[in-house]
């Protein structure tokens, strides 16, 4: 149904809406197959063995890491909380939340979702060794536009965490998946702490997701690392990304100045 309004608007909204009931059916899906009333895919992790992630997090200096993943791998959430045997902060959009609180009782105790972060929560995350897993939902659901204000142009969840991640120290663990007949294939990959800066980080991240997509074209979009303001066109390829990259380069100095505000002003980061 249209509004009367610019065509482009009524796009827009539909394309809200449209991820917006995405979301919700990925997160019903997903607690479906972690509570077992799913099957799930054969899942393999060839890149980065759960012992020796563990390993990497118990010398970590902050305690604290970052896993970014797409839909195809949010089941394995509760595999990696058991295993780990970490608590979890689950970073991920409104209607990922609201899914959570709906099923609460076949989720552990330690791991709890939110749709921001304040400083307080990264304390708890460093003194506790938790473990912030960075959902790809929460770039699409557009709540990555709540941190505009804050980080100047920030429109890309790459940044987002990479910008959290090396003002903690952290160490960065992508997490990407394809699927291959009923096996879902799931690469863990480790980009260590230590990194110059956000913008480098990201781009490290973004060139393997770039070797990724020629595994699978459709892991791009899968990933949502865009938010619905930059909608992906179908012959989109890794070079936009770069370009955005650049961009906020730029603006690195008014980005770090806000960030300082905010915290001084006790908002989320």
């Amino acid at each position: 149904m249209t509004t009367g309004a610019d065509p482009r608007e009524d796009e827009a909204a539909a394309r809200r809406e449209h991820a917006r009931g995405r979301r919700i059916h990925n997160w019903n899906t997903a607690f479906d197959i972690m509570a077992g009333r799913s099957p799930r895919p054969l899942a393999a992790f060839p890149a980065l063995a759960l012992e020796e992630m563990r390993r990497r997090i118990a010398c970590s200096s902050s305690g604290l890491m970052i896993v970014s993943a797409h839909f195809s791998t949010y089941f394995l959430l509760l595999d990696l909380a058991s295993l780990l045997g970490l608590p979890f902060l689950v970073l991920t959009s409104e209607e990922g939340v609201a899914v959570w609180r709906e099923n609460r009782a076949s989720i552990p105790s330690a791991v709890r979702f939110v749709s921001a972060l304040t400083p307080g929560d990264l304390r708890d995350c460093r003194q506790r060794r938790c473990v912030l897993f960075c959902m790809a939902d929460f770039a699409t659901s557009g709540l990555a536009n709540a941190y505009v204000p804050l980080l100047g142009r920030l429109h890309y969840l790459t940044i987002a965490w990479a910008k959290i991640a090396t003002r903690l120290g952290c160490d960065v663990y992508p997490v990407i998946a394809y699927h291959r007949d009923d096996r879902l294939d799931v690469m863990v990959d480790h980009v260590p702490s230590g990194e110059a800066d956000a913008y480098g980080l990201a781009a490290c991240v973004i060139r393997r997701l770039d070797d990724f997509m020629k595994i699978d074209p459709d892991a791009w979009e899968l990933a949502g690392l865009f938010t619905d303001s930059h909608p992906i066109a179908e012959d989109y390829d890794a070079e936009p990304a770069r370009r955005e990259l650049l961009l906020l380069a730029q603006s690195d100095v008014a980005i770090r100045s806000a960030l300082r505000s905010a915290l001084a002003r006790g908002g989320p980061v």
